[in-house]
């Protein structure tokens, strides 16, 4: 038996190692594999936050139903107060959430909101996928959700639905929250001129792969996919062309109608 000293190393045989070339065709098979795996990866991480951000809507849809069940049918307040401007305006207290969420990182304004108490989870109120932050910090914000300004907010014209048994045409037809855009957001109601108006006052979000996520009166959920991105200015800003019309338009024909 041969012993080998400890300083002596042992050496494989030609027929056992890589060559250089071996090695650069296994590299290059992963480097494609990685290429066709990251992509499938990226789509189910997308669907997934998406996906999230429905069962965060259908349960604050939930909340607002069991609120107007436990008050003879009536709606959840949105009262806005404040300078018309994104930063400027929030919602007063009554309302189902309070203050501006561009400017706000206090969860009372959730907390004591009116809803709060059927879904009492401050995490519902954001979007998984909403990576923004407070206005001027790296403070995460805390709602990425909004409430369509023409349910219970007697400030707004030309009409205002104060109880649920009002929602025409159909409660099915009909959105109540929506994931807004993040320079669009503000207060807790969503704005939007009826048509023909060609106008976004306010925007909702395209972050779910260039779509937005809606709850409706009845208590579906649906995500839409937007013809055109989602850029947000300012409030009253026009549509960029005909696609951004056409996207408007689905949100205005989504609208309580006053008759």
């Amino acid at each position: 038996m041969v012993v080998r000293g400890k300083h002596e190393r042992w050496s494989s045989s030609p027929g056992e190692a890589f060559t250089l070339i071996e090695l650069l065709v296994v590299i290059a098979i992963i480097a494609i594999l990685a290429s066709l795996l990251l992509p499938a990866l990226s789509k189910a991480k997308s669907r997934a936050l998406q996906v999230a951000c429905i069962s965060n809507l259908r349960q604050l849809q939930v909340a607002y139903r069991n609120y107007a069940d436990d008050n003879h049918d009536t709606l959840p307040q949105n009262l806005g107060a404040g300078s018309a401007t994104t930063l400027g305006v929030y919602n007063l207290p009554g309302s189902w959430v309070l203050g501006n969420a561009q400017v706000d990182a206090d969860p009372t304004n959730i907390t004591t909101g009116t809803i709060y108490q059927y879904v009492p989870n401050t995490a519902v109120y954001h979007c998984p996928a909403d990576h923004s932050t407070i206005h001027n910090t790296t403070t995460p914000r805390i709602r990425s959700y909004s409430v369509d300004i023409f349910l219970s907010n007697p400030q707004v014209t030309p009409f205002d639905i104060v109880h649920f048994v009002d929602i025409k045409p159909d409660p099915s037809q009909v959105f109540v929250f929506l994931d807004e855009a993040e320079a669009s957001i503000d207060d807790g109601a969503f704005g939007c001129a009826v048509a023909p108006s060609q106008q976004w006052i306010n925007m909702p979000s395209d972050r779910h792969n260039q779509g937005g996520n809606f709850s409706f009166a009845d208590g579906h959920c649906d995500h839409w996919k937007w013809f055109y991105p989602k850029v947000f200015s300012y409030p009253g800003q026009s549509t960029a062309n005909a696609s951004d019309l056409l996207d408007l338009q689905r949100v205005q024909a989504a609208l309580p109608s006053p008759d």
